[in-house]
């Protein structure tokens, strides 16, 4: 199953050291899903109608957080 694959990829990540990368779902799951995705360490899970804007946002948060910690009063762009 996908949920298999995003396992596999994050393990794949840490095992190369390369954990500052995020890792981001989108598509049609089921919600049940989101939970193990998220526990594995998926940083977003996006599902159908989810729009742009809260898209893009979540990911520049997410990565503005992961790179400098929140606060830190410096943007991604």
């Amino acid at each position: 199953t996908y949920i298999g694959w995003v396992a596999e990829t994050m393990q794949l990540l840490r095992e190369k050291k390369a954990e500052h990368i995020c890792v981001f779902v989108g598509g049609v799951l089921p919600e049940e899903d989101i939970p193990a995705l998220e526990g594995i360490g998926v940083k977003g899970v996006f599902r159908p109608g989810s729009s742009l804007e809260v898209i893009t946002q979540h990911i520049k948060d997410t990565v503005r957080e992961h790179r400098w910690g929140a606060g830190t009063g410096v943007k991604a762009e």
